[in-house]
């Protein structure tokens, strides 16, 4: 990403959640210091980071913090996402830890 993109994607952020530009690029700097979170995935977590934040009303850059732990660390970070509530069945639980085993971090 460059900056202008990361800018923009505050900037949509902000424009389709209740978040301003400024708490959204807080985010997106704290979500940057997850090397292994790229791509869709950084998206998306970006996203998902400020839907959290609005149900359990707290900042977008600690639940960003949270989500980028997670994905850097899944097996993890199964745990830190269960504090927040989102919950995982055995099933899914067994295949993130599939996925860590062969190294596809693709799918994380």
């Amino acid at each position: 990403y460059t900056a202008d993109n990361l800018d923009a994607m505050a900037r949509s952020v902000a424009m389709s959640t209740l978040t301003s530009t400024q708490e959204a690029s807080k985010a997106i700097g704290v979500m940057l210091t997850f090397r292994s979170v790229m791509g869709d995935t950084f998206e998306r977590a970006i996203y998902l980071a400020q839907d959290v934040a609005s149900v359990w009303g707290t900042d977008i850059s600690g639940v960003a913090e949270n989500l980028g732990e997670a994905l850097n660390e899944p097996i993890e970070g199964l745990a830190t996402l269960g504090a927040f509530g989102i919950n995982f069945t055995d099933t899914q639980k067994d295949m993130v830890a599939a996925m860590v085993e062969v190294g596809d971090t693709a799918k994380r």
